[in-house]
């Protein structure tokens, strides 16, 4: 079987972005470099085989993320399995955001990311802020070890620490307050899990979908964080899902947070909310 019989005479069922990244992890290059191979570039039975066994994990409703075990996310490559959730694009408009309300990208921020999964909004703004620290926080150690390993992939490791801790009641004392705090918390009421796609509530862990019966206990907890924790002009940012910034402003404003700021996604539905004190 040839290249050109895998894309286009093979697994008609599966997507053909799907199909160029399975074989990209398969030949072990970028996805954009599939188009220059020469379509009669024979696969091995090897190679076949796998792609097989790919496939039909996908035709069971598996993501290709989790099926090959990477994701990207802003300008860097994320290590993913079931024991994180997968980067969203979505979330990408919580570090534009950061950026829009911290444009000097030389300043020695301290950064904390609460629930934060794969690692991949803190790594990604010690991507940015190449003088910052990140302190990376999770209830699972699991989690943890995912994002411990992205940070050495992604090289910011020598800048961040974990800490397994239910948000910011388990963490030993700061040295200094936070001068940014961001999150992107579990906000799916549960009652809407079972109404999820296969793709997400079979192979994203429960922890990282269920926020409670309304999906906004998380931000309760958020809305909490003790005012020493948090720098005198520092920001907290945090996602939530369709519809809910009403009620996470209201959260917010009811312990004492002003709304700075409030930012909709590339789809115009607002995901976003910057907070001060």
């Amino acid at each position: 079987m040839t290249i050109y019989d895998f894309l286009y005479t093979h697994h008609m069922d599966i997507a053909p972005f799907d199909k160029r990244a399975l074989l990209a992890s398969v030949l072990g290059v970028d996805i954009s470099g599939v188009a220059s191979l020469p379509r009669d570039t024979a696969l091995s039975d090897a190679q076949r085989a796998t792609l097989d066994a790919y496939c039909h994990r996908r035709l069971t409703g598996e993501p290709v993320d989790k099926i090959i075990g990477v994701k990207g996310f802003w300008d860097g490559e994320f290590f993913v399995d079931t024991t994180v959730l997968s980067p969203r694009p979505d979330t990408e408009t919580l570090i534009e955001t950061i950026q829009k309300h911290r444009p000097d990208t030389t300043q020695k921020y301290q950064i904390a990311d609460f629930g934060t999964g794969s690692g991949c909004i803190i790594i990604s703004l010690l991507h940015i802020y190449h003088t910052a620290q990140g302190i990376g926080v999770d209830i699972s150690n699991d989690a943890l070890k995912m994002a411990q390993k992205n940070a050495v992939h992604n090289g910011v490791h020598n800048r961040c620490i974990w800490h397994n801790s239910h948000w910011w009641h388990d963490l030993p004392p700061l040295s200094s307050p936070f001068d940014i705090i961001v999150s992107n918390p579990p906000y799916i009421p549960r009652q809407d899990i079972d109404l999820l796609d296969v793709s997400v509530k079979h192979y994203d862990p429960m922890l990282a979908l269920d926020g409670g019966d309304d999906g906004l206990d998380c931000y309760r907890e958020l809305a909490k964080i003790p005012d020493g924790m948090l720098a005198q002009n520092g920001i907290l940012a945090v996602e939530f899902g369709i519809h809910q910034h009403d009620a996470v402003a209201d959260i917010f404003q009811a312990q004492g947070w002003i709304l700075r700021d409030q930012v909709a996604d590339l789809g115009s539905i607002i995901r976003v909310q910057v907070f001060t004190k």
